[in-house]
């Protein structure tokens, strides 16, 4: 049998997110069985991502906090979750990540995972701190498993107790997609330096800093302005590029942009999906920012030999070798960002020296192959672990439904077992309950207890009447109303039989079915199932039934359960369930169709 995809739903907030951080690995993964499924707020990439490998699905997710969007994004995200049923989900920063979190609970998904790229309290103080602190931590909590882009977040979060440590990991060296250093971020395959200079009116021999990055307050952009506003007085043959949205959440003040925008030195170009060609032009990276888990910026620059300008904080401290790679600054120091940049201006050397290095470094260590074969290892693992941890307790819960919903049903339906069994009574006369052997859980045999629906009539010679002039008008009633299905209950109660499965065939039927068949045996048979609740008054051959029985094993859970016991009661009001019109019984099964 061919083996199926374990499907994933990855969420994320923007678009931009998986355009930056997930080129290659959905294709990676899609290529290694897994089905991939990609969840975020709609914007200019959608249509980009829609050309991947997988699904794409826009739900809203907004960055701010807005309780009354947040819980219909959350209900959204639960609806989809329902409907694709998938083995993990996968979510990736802070907001996105508590909603679907969330969600994957509530619906009870197999495997949930959160990744950690950074800490939005870091920086913060007061009540924002706290609550924000307090989401990751509930966030980490109904996570099975979390991972940290860099050994230096991975420590921040073990020191403030964001998750327990027992959960967390660190793939590789860090990183959550390496760097494609061999094609798309390699010097000697992308050279656009005399284009893209000539096009935004820059010398061949003047040196240019550029900032890559969402154009907000906390990264560094302030500190970046005014450095680059003295900068700029003193030298005159010096460029800043900067490449990436100006975002109104967290917003640079205004007069930093005014700075920004008055300059004729200063390139604001918004965002650009070629991002290399850009490197190709430019001579140094700055990334003066306040908090990163681990940027892949820097990481991308070095592969294009460029130096790298960063804080030394958490994170870009694991991308960044300092006076190796590049040079790490305090943050938040207008003085030290500007001291930085001037060491490069006045001493070019070094920008081919660190530039060397950095694509040294990266190609070691950040190789994307890597962290990809990484990821799809953990997935497995991580699929099989926790998915053994959680069958017990999940068949635990299963039985417990069985059992309330038996002992409910006996109470509850009494005066309707006791009205059939009546109407048996005066129709048929004694016994009121038919007795068949049938096959269980793992072909184990069981006698299945059902009403009696016809009666015992036979020929001249002693032999049984065909079905359908044995079968009475009271059980061809009680046939198409399913009343004779409920004494099964006594069957739940015994352990023999549960509320939702595969239906129970006889035993003769073990020996005829495929190997792929018999996986419908994995469970205890049911009163209702998969198969009964997709009727639509139209018989189905034993292939597309059993086809049906198979894929609710491999799809079992808990929510499916409830779906299916919810289902049956509306299919109830159908004049027929399970029996077939013009037939009293099911056609004998004889084996695989050819």
């Amino acid at each position: 049998m061919k083996e199926r995809k374990i499907r994933i739903v990855q969420v994320a907030t923007v678009p931009e997110f998986f355009w930056s951080f997930f080129k290659g690995q959905v294709e990676y993964l899609n290529d290694n069985r897994f089905d991939i499924h990609l969840v975020c707020s709609s914007g200019e990439l959608t249509e980009e991502l829609e050309g991947w490998p997988g699904q794409v699905h826009s739900i809203e997710i907004l960055r701010k906090i807005s309780p009354l969007q947040d819980l219909v994004t959350l209900g959204k995200i639960i609806k989809l979750l329902i409907r694709l049923r998938p083995a993990i989900v996968h979510a990736h920063t802070s907001k996105a990540g508590l909603i679907a979190m969330i969600a994957s609970r509530l619906t009870f998904v197999p495997v949930c995972i959160y990744t950690i790229h950074g800490y939005r309290w870091v920086g913060l103080k007061g009540t924002g701190k706290a609550l924000i602190k307090a989401a990751n931590r509930l966030t980490c909590f109904l996570a099975d498993k979390v991972f940290c882009v860099s050994r230096s977040n991975f420590q921040v979060g073990c020191n403030n107790k964001i998750f327990n440590p027992s959960k967390a990991s660190v793939l590789c060296q860090g990183s959550i997609n390496g760097v494609d250093s061999s094609l798309r971020f390699n010097p000697a395959v992308v050279n656009k330096r005399g284009v893209i200079r000539s096009r935004l009116g820059i010398g061949k021999n003047e040196i240019v800093f550029c900032f890559v990055g969402r154009i907000v307050r906390d990264k560094g952009v302030h500190e970046l302005a005014a450095a680059w506003q003295m900068l700029r007085k003193e030298y005159d043959h010096v460029h800043l590029v900067m490449i990436g949205k100006i975002e109104a959440g967290d917003p640079v003040n205004d007069n930093s942009m005014q700075i920004l925008r008055n300059d004729s030195r200063v390139h604001l170009l918004g965002f650009q999906k070629d991002v290399p060609s850009y490197f190709s032009a430019v001579d140094v990276l700055v990334l003066p920012t306040y908090r990163e888990g681990f940027p892949v910026t820097p990481l991308e620059a070095s592969a294009m030999e460029l130096p790298v300008i960063a804080s030394n904080i958490p994170g870009c401290i694991d991308a960044v070798k300092h006076e190796q790679t590049g040079l790490l600054i305090k943050p938040k120091s207008m003085e030290s960002l500007k001291n930085a940049m001037q060491f490069f201006i006045q001493h070019p050397e070094f920008i081919k020296i660190y530039g060397k290095n950095g694509r040294e470094f990266v190609m070691k260590n950040f190789r994307p192959e890597k962290i990809w074969e990484a990821i799809a290892g953990e997935y497995r693992r991580t699929l099989e672990t926790d998915v053994q941890k959680k069958v017990l307790p999940m068949q635990t819960l299963k039985r417990f439904m069985d059992i309330l919903i038996a002992y409910s049903g006996f109470i509850i339906l009494s005066p309707i077992l006791l009205f059939t069994a009546i109407a048996i009574y005066f129709s048929m006369g004694r016994p009121l309950l038919f007795y068949q052997l049938r096959a269980g859980k793992n072909g184990k045999s069981f006698y299945l207890i059902k009403f009696r629906t016809m009666t015992d009539g036979r020929d001249v010679n002693g032999n049984l009447l065909p079905d359908d002039k044995r079968l009475t008008r009271i059980g061809r009633l009680i046939r198409a109303t399913s009343l004779d299905e409920l004494p099964q209950l006594i069957n739940i109660i015994r352990g023999e039989m549960s509320v939702v499965g595969p239906r129970p065939l006889p035993i003769t039927y073990l020996t005829r079915y495929t190997d792929e068949q018999k996986l419908r045996h994995e469970m205890k048979p049911g009163i209702t199932g998969w198969v009964a609740v997709n009727y639509r008054g139209k018989d189905k051959s034993w292939d597309e039934k059993f086809a049906q029985d198979v894929w609710y094993i491999k799809n079992w859970s808990i929510t499916l359960d409830i779906k299916i016991i919810a289902l049956t009661f509306l299919v109830m009001f159908r004049k027929f369930i399970i029996n077939r019109t013009g037939e009293t019984t099911s056609s004998e099964y004889t084996g695989q169709s050819i």
